[in-house]
């Protein structure tokens, strides 16, 4: 569906530089609607479950709708942000998870099949490291590598005995509920990845 691609392309290229200019302002003004999302959230489980299963990238927008909601919440709620910063914090989160659940698959794709030219857009997912990194900060430290290198270990290890070809670029297979649970893993290492200094990103704040 055309709507649903115009719809992906916002998600994956215009919504990254709205959240990273969000991040540069902070209001309390909107903090009374962080109440409503857990309402939302299950409110819309009804419609949102048959939706999930009719369209491969729905599935996709879906999910990572859901995660960024959640995320935003938590933010918002356990770590005391405005909900203006919590949104592009837990936005931000999304965005980098969704290029390091890929490294696997591409690792897989350059032994199976060799250099594919598209891969040169994977490049944006160190821009979005470097960002966060500069503006957030990421944990030090052997557990937090050993978190990661677990993580990009056993999804390799998955991509190779799942039995699915190199080179499929097929929604259907692409945005199967088996890669959902690595999708989901991989925001919750870059969201572990950054507890800490999100902690002491809003203790800053707070003394400002």
């Amino acid at each position: 569906m055309l709507s649903l691609q115009v719809l992906y392309f916002i998600l994956l290229w215009v919504c990254p530089g709205i959240l990273m200019v969000l991040l540069k302002y902070d209001t309390p003004k909107f903090n009374r609607l962080t109440k409503f999302i857990p309402i939302f959230l299950v409110v819309c489980m009804p419609v949102i479950g048959p939706l999930y299963y009719s369209e491969p990238l729905q599935r996709l927008i879906i999910l990572y709708s859901y995660m960024f909601l959640i995320l935003s919440y938590t933010l918002a709620t356990f770590h005391q942000f405005n909900l203006v910063k919590a949104v592009s914090i837990g936005g931000l989160i999304c965005v980098l998870s969704s290029y390091l659940w890929e490294l696997p698959w591409l690792f897989k794709n350059a032994v199976v099949v060799g250099w594919e030219p598209d891969w040169v857009l994977h490049l944006m997912g160190l821009f979005y490291f470097w960002y966060m990194k500069d503006t957030i900060g990421f944990k030090k430290g052997y557990p937090t590598k050993l978190m990661i290198a677990l993580f990009l270990g056993i999804s390799t290890w998955y991509m190779f005995y799942t039995g699915i070809g190199p080179n499929v670029y097929d929604a259907v297979v692409w945005n199967a509920n088996n890669f959902m649970y690595i999708r989901i893993i991989s925001i919750f290492v870059v969201f572990q990845s950054l507890v800490l200094p999100i902690r002491e990103m809003n203790t800053i704040e707070d003394k400002k």
